[in-house]
């Protein structure tokens, strides 16, 4: 969602966004598991009962479908 918000260099030039459906979770209450997982289009049963680990080298992610 963050990059197809990403404006195009040329005003004529057409782009599919992708829109979010639900509101992200309270700064308070945070959802069990991935934190990200009720606005994930590719959540997993996974992700909604653990927190992924933080892992790579030069660049971190924290997310079960990196492996």
């Amino acid at each position: 969602a963050l990059f197809s918000a990403i404006p195009k260099s040329t005003p004529h030039e057409q782009k599919e966004r992708l829109l979010l459906e639900v509101e992200p979770p309270s700064h308070r209450n945070f959802p069990s598991g991935c934190r990200f997982h009720p606005r994930c289009p590719k959540v997993l049963d996974l992700c909604r009962q653990r927190q992924p680990e933080l892992t790579g080298t030069k660049h971190q992610v924290a997310c079960h479908l990196y492996n």
